[in-house]
């Protein structure tokens, strides 16, 4: 894929556009982290959205921080070191410059597999319910592990075809194969759910428990297949330059490679942005996450950890509890 290590040698942006450039990615990946934080912090501390698949877009929010940290510091740091806004330290460290071109890849590739994680546990929960309630929790933990496997193995290998076997091609056709099998895994999936959605949406239900508990999971799946819509837009540019990168050996210039990262970062944020207008208790949390503790802090209490950050004072989550 495409790295601060294959893209050009050359200059390419003017000291003012690469400072507006730093400036952009500085903020990007400042809100990144904040949103994403903010998504893990209400996940794990309301039990109402744990209970529904919210484990799993948990685990997508930690790779989408590791995102905000890492590669969109390390190419604002790229950007600046090739266009001459201060010294390139880090140019002749090979072993930092593959770590951070591993990690670039990793991250990268958690996020599509997360992606495809989420549509497996939305065909599986559709398709068999009885089995998946008894196995959620177990479901989830083989999900996560296999997307942090995934996000450390395909790097590894990927490198090891630049670095070790000298084979461009090599590493073509390792990632290439991997997101096409992802990517038609999501499209079975969510065709078939979005298909099975509007079929059973013409049955008549035999209690009002029956059609909400429906309705809840037909709107968390077509919330998860938004996300993922999404998510595959900002990333196509970034997927077909690399692609022409590496069957064609070209490289990039950095005015080119610029804005196409941007949109491919911009992913990491789509997701909170995404549920907070589509999963009405994660915004009533959000709400009251900071409600509470501006009270407890104007009062001169410290925040306790320990405490459920819910109150009575917002009545709002329980209509919210139902359309999530």
């Amino acid at each position: 894929m495409i790295n601060s290590s294959n893209t050009t040698q050359q200059p390419s942006l003017g000291k003012i556009e690469a400072m507006v450039w730093c400036i952009v990615f500085g903020l990007e990946a400042s809100v990144i982290l904040a949103f994403n934080v903010i998504t893990i912090t209400v996940f794990l501390k309301y039990k109402r959205l744990r209970k529904h698949s919210s484990i799993l877009l948990t685990n997508l929010a930690i790779n989408d921080v590791l995102v905000a940290l890492i590669p969109v510091v390390g190419w604002m740091y790229y950007i600046g070191a090739d266009s001459k806004l201060w010294t390139d330290r880090l140019k002749t460290s090979l072993p930092i410059t593959i770590t951070y071109s591993s990690i670039d890849i990793a991250a990268g590739v958690g996020s599509i597999t997360n992606h495809g994680c989420i549509a497996v546990e939305r065909f599986i929960a559709t398709l068999w319910p009885f089995r998946y309630k008894r196995d959620k929790g177990k479901l989830n933990t083989y999900l996560i592990i296999s997307s942090w496997v995934c996000a450390l193995v395909i790097p590894t290998v990927t490198k090891m075809g630049f670095h070790v076997l000298h084979s461009v091609t090599f590493a073509f056709f390792v990632w290439m194969p991997f997101l096409l099998i992802l990517l038609l895994v999501i499209f079975i999936a969510y065709s078939f759910l979005l298909s099975r959605m509007r079929n059973i949406g013409r049955k008549l239900y035999q209690n009002a428990a029956e059609r909400r508990d429906n309705m809840r999971g037909n709107r968390f799946t077509i919330t998860a297949f938004i996300v993922t819509a999404a998510s595959f837009l900002a990333w196509l540019p970034f997927i077909v330059m690399s692609a022409i990168n590496l069957v064609t050996h070209t490289n990039h210039q950095v005015p080119i490679v610029t804005p196409v990262k941007f949109l491919h970062f911009f992913n990491s944020l789509i997701n909170p942005i995404v549920y907070w207008y589509r999963i009405p208790l994660f915004k009533e949390a959000v709400y009251a996450l900071f409600s509470n503790r501006c009270r407890r802090q104007r009062n001169g209490f410290p925040d306790n950890p320990g405490n459920t950050f819910i109150s009575n004072k917002h009545p709002g989550l329980n209509f919210a509890e139902s359309q999530i």
